[in-house]
Formats: structure tokens, sequence, C-alpha cells
């Protein structure tokens, strides 16, 4: 491949390398809370068990004695509080704890097992109106934590790797033809040459020397070049045709990454933002406190969400989910989806208009969460006690489910756009509905796996119907 294909390839290659980096950066944040907390609440319980031996006679405390000093217990004259982390484990085995700390000793580095021993677990909590503070050596506990992490660590290592490698590898396949192509100049010149023909040369060097200075980042560039025959004309064309699709698979792929990021980046500025509000007034403010906590919540939850929609496509990009099919009773599978519906949301009427035989050959995950994404839009676009209405019938070999709603409805210009990824709709925004835009995309992939399609007929504020139509034999 000649330098500026392998140039191009090299840049598309970094910019999927830097999307996957960055979406492994959030799932290790998530990943190492997940395991605190969990060390910490393993702690808490045994300290609980051993809390059961504490004695006060003769106006002392008799603590128990640890031989390996794992566990101390000493008491204290002064109270001390920590509302966030009492918040957070208010439902571990000591919910009367009013301090927990985690504290680092300066010796203390991750990545040096033999330091583990600076690592130590504060709890206080008050027994006979007197303060007792516990502290727990993390040493023995901390390596097997350690090693779920490097477990954890050598998996994204390994998954980061293996989809850098197979994109790059598409990247020259899909590149391949514009190294043939000047190959094919180059060669073509040369025939011309030995054959003596009346050419002019000067156009096939052109042609030559235009291939080799395409820019990577300015692929939606035609080549210039002027010629008289019809053939250096027609291989010109097909030259540029070829640059306007790579183009627009590179500018597909960059506002993915663009609007991936823009995503993450808004619920991690509302973390921020509320831990600077908690750092500043949340620990004397129970009312802010609280608010902090909830907001903190919420957007962790759409974080998780997006990511885990955005590692979805990323696997469906790359072709690693595989269908696995199975006769499905779709009767049986919509009042599963609706019995869980009702457990979030009860205040519209859902009507099924389904025989109680009508089966198909589908993935049945797959098909459920295809169907809870057009549900779930139809019941945060809807009216309070409206209704909803699903019908599924066959026809011409094929079956239809449609799930039409009473809602706010979809503007005319936005119809062809609903299934792009990270489009949402003015009237999605004006009622402030939570969600990134990834829904339908997902849905529209999983219908078009099954080798199906899938369609909108929407007025507004009238309502939506969506449609999917699956053939009733799948391959």
């Amino acid at each position: 491949m000649n330098k500026q294909s392998q140039h191009i390839a090299r840049s598309l290659t970094l910019s999927t390398f830097f999307s996957f980096l960055s979406l492994f950066i959030v799932l290790n944040l998530f990943f190492v809370g997940l395991l605190t907390y969990g060390l910490l609440s393993e702690v808490e319980e045994q300290v609980s068990l051993v809390r059961e031996h504490i004695t006060f006679v003769n106006d002392e405390w008799i603590f128990p004695q640890d031989q390996n000093q794992i566990i101390t217990f000493e008491t204290s004259k002064m109270v001390r509080e920590s509302r966030i982390l009492n918040v957070l484990f208010s439902g571990s085995a000591m919910n009367d704890i009013t301090y927990r700390s985690l504290e680092f000793q300066p010796g203390f580095n991750m990545t040096q097992p033999y330091t583990y021993h600076e690592l130590s677990y504060k709890l206080q909590w008050i027994d006979q109106d007197q303060p007792i503070i516990a502290t727990i050596n993390l040493q023995s506990r901390l390596p097997r934590y350690y090693v779920i992490y490097l477990g954890f660590v050598f998996f994204q290592f390994l998954v980061l790797i293996s989809k850098t490698i197979e994109h790059s590898l598409r990247f020259h396949r899909q590149l391949h033809p514009l190294k043939s192509l000047s190959s094919t100049t180059k060669e073509l010149k040369k025939d011309i040459a030995q054959l003596a023909v009346s050419v002019d040369m000067d156009q096939l060097q052109s042609i030559t020397k235009a291939i080799e200075d395409i820019d990577a980042y300015k692929l939606d560039s035609p080549i210039q070049v002027k010629a008289n025959s019809q053939a250096l004309t027609a291989l010109t064309e097909t030259i540029n045709d070829m640059l306007i699709r790579i183009n627009q698979a590179v500018i597909l792929q960059t506002e993915f990454v663009s609007n991936a990021s823009h995503e993450l980046r808004t619920p991690i500025s509302v973390i921020q933002g509320y831990v600077n509000l908690l750092d500043r007034w949340g620990k004397e403010d129970p009312a802010t406190l609280q608010e902090s906590i909830d907001a903190i919540k919420n957007e962790t939850e759409n974080m998780k969400t997006l990511v885990e929609n955005l590692l979805f496509l990323a696997r469906g990009d790359s072709d690693n989910i595989q269908l696995l099919l199975e006769q499905v009773h779709m009767r049986a599978l919509l009042e599963e989806i609706i019995k869980e519906t009702a457990l979030i949301d009860q205040s519209k009427q859902i009507n099924i208009f389904c025989d109680e035989t009508l089966t198909c050959v589908a993935d049945r995950q797959l098909l459920k969460q295809a169907i809870r994404i057009i549900m779930d839009n139809a019941l945060k676009y809807s009216k309070q006690d409206s209704s909803i209405f699903i019908r599924v019938n066959t026809q011409d070999n094929a079956i239809t489910l449609s799930i039409t709603d009473e809602g706010i409805g979809i503007s005319p210009q936005s119809i062809d756009k609903v299934f792009d990824r990270f489009y949402r709709d003015e009237q999605a925004r004006v009622v402030k509905t939570k969600g990134a835009g990834l829904g339908l995309s997902i849905a529209k992939w999983i219908v078009q796996k099954h080798q199906g399609t899938i369609h909108i007929i929407s007025r507004q504020d009238i309502g939506t119907k969506v449609s999917m139509t699956l053939p009733l034999l799948n391959r």
C-alpha cells in the first residue's frame, strides 16, 4: 500500500483506539468504585461480628484481642461524623456508625503490594455515651481485590488491542482500492509507453501524482485533472466517487466519537458540580446533602445506560453479536414486557391484540430489547391516562408488530432522522425526557439483524405508530 493509504489507515486506527480508550476509562472508574464498596462492606460485616464480644465492666471497656492486629479498638473523647459515607453505607451491617474513613499512610502505593499495611479503614460508633473507634488493617484483603482489578484491566487491554487490530485491518481493506487504482494508473502508463500509443503521458502522470497527494484529513476534496481522453476522465470520476464514500465513513465515525464524548461529558460535569456543592455546603446542610446524592445517583445511572448502549452498538458494528434463534411465543413475550413496564409506569392503558398461538423464529432477548425500546418511547412521550395499542399479525410469510401511542408525535422533518445515532427530535427536548438518542438506532439494528424492516408513521399532537416486520422463517 502506498504511503498516503498507510497514512489514512493509521489516522483512522488512532481515532478508533482513542474512542475505545475513553470508554474503558469510564468503565474503570465504575469498577474501582464497585470494588471499593465491596471491600468496605466486607470489612464492616466482620467488625460487626467482633463487636458482639466487646464488654463494658466496672466503667471500663474490654476489647477482644486480635493476635494478627488486623482489627484494633480504642476509645475517643471526640465524636466525628462523615455524612456522605454514612448515607452510601446505610444498608451495611453496622447502621449506627457515625464516622467512616479510609486512611492512606505516606508509604502506601497501589502498585506495590508490600505497602498494603499502610492502608486502614476507621469506624466510629457511640456506646455507653462514649465514642469507640475500630481500626482495620486492609493488608490481608486488598490483594484479592487488586488481583480482580488487574484481571479486569488485562481483559480490557485484550479487547482494546483486538478491536484496534480488527479496525486497522478493516481500514486497510477499505483503502485497498486506492492502492489498486494508483498501481493500475502506473501500469497503464507503462503499457501505453511500450505499445507506443499516442497518449498524453502528462495526463497519466498528473492522475498518479493527484492520488499520491491525497490528504487523510481532506478526503472530500476531489482530485482535479484535465483529461482529454474519455477513459482517463472516467478513471478520475471513479477515484473521486471512492473518496466521497471513504470520507462519508470517516465523517460518521468522527461524529459518533464526538457525540459519545459529548453525552458522557454532560453527566460527568453534573456529578462534578454536585461534588463541589457537597464540598462547600453539603457537610452541614442535610437538604443539600440529599439533593446532591440523589443527583449523583441519577447521573451515574444515565451514564451506565449510555455506556451499555455504546458498547452494544460497537459490538454490532464489529459484527460480534450472534443471534440465538428460537421459537418465540409473541403473546407471552408481550405480556412479560407489560408486566415489567407496570412496575415503572401504571398511568397508561396498554392493550394487546395478538393471537395466543402466534410464534416466530428470533433471538428472544434481542427482540424483547427492541420492543422495550419502542414501548419506553411510547410511555415517555404519551400523556397521562392515555392508551397504547400493541397489534401483532401475519401476512405474506412475515409477522408485523406495531405499537401505537397517543403522544406528542414526531415532526415531519425528523421522521427520516430518528434512527440516526444521538438524534433527538425537538419535541422530545421540549418535554425534557431523559435519553441520548440511541434507542431507535439499537432497535433498527436488531430488526435488520433479523432480516426485517422498521418504519414510523407519526402526526404531531396525535400520536406515533412504530411497525416492525420480521420474516416468519429466519435463517
